[in-house]
């Protein structure tokens, strides 16, 4: 059995984890979306000018991260959420976890609730669902054997290791190749080309 020391998450603690958990997802629809851009300006003929595609890949940049941020700052920050940073304990053993808040309230039951586990800015992200989840700090642990053991033991295999997303972007590499040699291959005549940018009022 492990017992875990007494242990609060800080809101800016809190806020960073939620912001990045978030942003990921985000980031690869961003860089998805400005590959399409991109290939719709080779389309419609204006690949010389590449503005309208650096300010519309600057525009959902912006668009991704502001509701990020937003949400992260709601949820470390707001009055109706300061359940979430009482001080609590928490124990792992015989296959089950339990954990007493400083109110009194508990909850507890077998460690199969927790799918995977993620490493994030000094915690273990302990998933019951894709969008709830249990911050440990490293630090409520009282040796490095127990955390060790935690890993090993506890977590038996969940664990997923931030690392480099190299199979993402082998996919991402691929479809831009694709998605660029198709843009290329679309490419309207040189007097359709002067229609449709007359027809959007482009370089008029």
């Amino acid at each position: 059995m492990i017992e875990l020391d007494e242990f609060e998450v800080p809101a800016k603690d809190y806020f960073r984890v939620v912001f990045w958990t978030q942003f990921t997802p985000l980031l690869w629809a961003w860089a998805y979306l400005t590959v399409l851009a991109c290939a719709a300006a080779i389309v419609f003929g204006i690949s010389d000018n590449w503005v309208y595609a650096v300010l519309f890949s600057v525009f959902l940049g912006w668009l991704f991260v502001i509701p990020s941020y937003l949400t992260g700052r709601y949820c470390a920050y707001s009055k109706e959420n300061n359940v979430l940073f009482q001080k609590r304990k928490m124990t792992f053993g015989d296959g089950t976890y339990h954990i007493v808040c400083e109110d009194g309230s508990e909850g507890h039951g077998p460690l199969s609730h927790f799918y995977k586990t993620e490493i994030l800015c000094g915690y273990y992200l302990l998933y019951m669902s894709n969008l709830t989840c249990y911050p440990v700090p490293f630090s409520a642990f009282r040796c490095e054997e127990e955390r060790t053991l935690f890993e090993t033991e506890i977590l038996a295999g969940k664990l997923k290791a931030k690392t480099i997303p190299w199979k993402g972007i082998l996919i991402f590499f691929i479809i831009s190749t694709c998605l660029f040699a198709l843009a290329n291959a679309s490419r309207p005549h040189a007097c359709c080309q002067e229609c449709l940018l007359r027809y959007f009022g482009i370089g008029a």
